[in-house]
């Protein structure tokens, strides 16, 4: 059996079990993990049956998926309960293509999926994820999206391979994996008129800027959902103003929900409390997932 098994097979008892309330212990796992894992492109079971490759050595998805196949449990469940086949649907920053394939599987034959991924190396995995589930119903796209179609800075990090920016000051200190240029686009042109039915939006604190592209898409569009990551921060640092946004997405006749991972709850919100959420984190660093539909 190889060390990866055997890290798994023993700690699968205390995993999610508090490890960061004993103290060393949370260090010890994570240094055993990093010891251990596979050091090449691996092949894993996700979600529903799909298949994905994955780089192990990134901090961001990989844990979960090799040591599960579920990434964002809760999140994953909303994005099930929510999309149905036929649907026209978006991945914006699709990573690898954890929601890519579970999208593709959920709208089936007659529906569509549009998957945005920048990051060259990103990009690749992503093609062999789609192309190793047979999905003929996504359309993949190597560009960032934002307000304007331009070449930009896209700033990496190192070690969370799916957390990259146009801001550079939204990669952690240290952790800086270098810069390289990329294609924007604008949703609504990319989309040439095509009204959506279920959007991921996870850009790292350019949220505001594809909702800046996507007038059409979103802000006159009566149906659609979106599943959308908030870091005031991040977007501050992109020269958002966040409860400007949130305002903005309110006023278009959207309600707001935080995610509660925790409690696996949708908390309808208001823009000035969901503003808070970054102080659920130190120097107002905090996010959230939220959950945006239509006023019924």
């Amino acid at each position: 059996m190889n060390p990866f098994k055997i890290f798994e097979k023993v700690t699968r008892p205390i995993r999610g079990r508090g490890l960061g309330k004993i103290p060393g212990a949370k260090f010890i796992y994570d240094f055993l993990f990093r010891f251990s894992r596979p050091q090449h492109l691996t092949l894993v079971s996700a979600h529903s049956g799909l298949k994905m490759w994955i780089n192990p050595n990134d901090t961001g998805e990989a844990p979960q998926l090799l040591l599960g196949n579920v990434f964002e449990e809760f999140e994953t469940e909303l994005v099930r309960s929510c999309v149905k086949p036929g649907m026209r649907v978006a991945d914006i920053g699709a990573h690898v293509g954890y929601f890519t394939i579970l999208l593709a599987k959920l709208v089936g034959e007659s529906g569509k999926v549009h998957a945005f991924e920048p990051e060259p190396n990103n990009f690749e995995i992503l093609k062999k994820n789609v192309a190793g589930n047979s999905f003929n119903n996504v359309t993949l796209y190597s560009r960032a999206l934002s307000d304007r179609a331009e070449r930009a800075k896209l700033f990496l990090d190192k070690s969370n391979l799916g957390n990259m920016s146009l801001e550079e000051k939204n990669i952690p200190q240290g952790s800086g994996g270098g810069a390289l240029e990329v294609e924007t686009a604008i949703l609504d042109s990319v989309l040439g008129g095509i009204k959506l039915d279920f959007i991921k939006i996870d850009v790292q604190g350019a949220e505001g800027l594809v909702l800046g592209g996507a007038e059409n898409s979103i802000f006159k569009n009566p149906d659609v959902k979106i599943l959308m990551e908030f870091w005031p921060y991040g977007l501050k640092n992109m020269g958002t103003d966040p409860l400007v946004l949130l305002k903005r997405v309110e006023a278009a006749g959207f309600d707001l929900h935080i995610v509660d991972q925790r409690s696996k709850n949708l908390k309808k919100s208001a823009p000035e409390k969901i503003i808070g959420i970054s102080q659920n984190r130190p120097e107002g660093m905090g996010w959230c997932n939220l959950w945006i539909t239509k006023t019924s």
